[in-house]
C-alpha cells in the first residue's frame, strides 16, 4: 500500500516480489514533471543470539622457562583482591580459567569477573630445581611396528608438565650454487614436551605421543609435522663463517 503525507496526495500499491508500482495521484502533474522512486533493500545481518562469545583473556610470556608446574600464583584487584593458581596440569583455578605451558611460559588467563583495562596482574612462580632434573639419552632407539618410538626414562612418578624431548631428524640442506658449500655443526633437532594431561606435543602443535607419569614409559612419534633448528657452517673459499639458526 501507498500513500503520502496526506491521502489527498494519491493513493497505490506494490508488489514487493515483483516491484510493479501502481499510484493513483491526487492531483494532474505538469507537463513534463518527472516521478521518482527510492527503495531500500533488505538489511543483511548474522544472528549471533545463540553464538558462543570466548572469554577476555590476558596472554603473557613468562620469562626464565621452564616453570615448576604447581607454582604460578597471579593476583589482580578489580576492587577485589582476586588470585588465581595453577593446578599442576596447565590449568589455572581461582578467580580466572586460562593456561600455563610450563615449558614455554605462555600464559592465557581469563578472569571472572573482566577487570577496567589497565588492571594490573602480578605473576609469581618459581623454576624447577636443577637437582631434581633428570636427563638420559636413547641412542638409535627401536622402532615399534607402527613406527612409533618407547622409551623408559628410567623414573616413577614423574612430575607432570616437565617432560621434554630433543631428537635429531633429517633435514634438506640450505640452497646452495655452485660456489658455495654447507656443512651441519651439528644433525638438525626437534623438540617436543608434555601438556601435563599425559600427551606429548609437538612445537607445531601436533599431538605426537603419550606419557605414563607413573612408569616413566613414553610412546612417541617423531615423525610429522615439526620445527626444525639447525646450525651449520658456510664455506667461502678460505675458512668458514658461522650462519647460526634456521628452521
Amino acid at each position: 500500500m501507498l500513500r503520502g503525507t496526506e491521502s489527498a496526495y494519491g493513493v497505490g500499491s506494490i508488489n514487493y516480489a515483483t516491484g510493479a508500482v501502481s499510484v493513483t495521484l491526487g492531483a494532474l502533474p505538469d507537463d513534463g514533471s518527472s516521478i521518482l522512486f527510492s527503495w531500500g533493500t533488505k538489511n543483511t545481518f548474522v544472528d549471533r543470539s545463540t553464538m558462543t562469545v570466548a572469554s577476555t583473556a590476558v596472554r603473557t610470556l613468562l620469562p626464565d622457562a621452564p616453570i615448576a608446574p604447581g607454582t604460578v600464583v597471579v593476583t589482580w584487584n578489580d576492587g577485589t583482591a582476586r588470585t588465581a593458581t595453577d593446578d599442576g596440569k596447565g590449568a589455572f583455578t581461582g578467580d580466572a580459567t586460562g593456561t600455563v605451558d610450563y615449558e614455554t611460559g605462555n600464559v592465557k588467563l581469563a578472569p571472572t569477573s573482566l577487570p577496567l583495562g589497565g588492571t594490573e596482574y602480578s605473576f609469581a612462580y618459581s623454576s624447577p630445581d636443577e637437582d631434581d632434573v633428570q636427563s638420559i639419552g636413547f641412542p638409535a632407539p627401536t622402532r615399534n611396528i607402527d613406527t612409533t618410538v618407547t622409551l623408559d626414562l628410567g623414573q616413577t612418578n614423574v612430575t607432570p608438565g616437565t617432560v621434554k624431548l630433543s631428537y635429531a631428524v633429517t633435514s634438506p640442506a640450505p640452497e646452495t650454487d655452485s660456489d658455495t658449500e654447507y656443512q651441519y655443526l651439528a644433525p638438525p633437532r626437534a623438540y617436543a614436551h608434555d601438556n601435563g594431561l599425559g600427551s606429548i606435543i609437538g612445537e607445531l602443535g601436533r599431538v605426537a605421543g603419550t606419557i605414563d607419569y607413573a612408569t616413566g614409559i613414553v610412546t612417541f612419534q617423531p615423525d610429522g609435522a615439526m620445527l626444525v633448528r639447525r646450525s651449520y657452517f658456510k664455506a667461502l673459499g678460505v675458512g668458514y663463517t658461522v650462519q647460526g639458526f634456521s628452521a
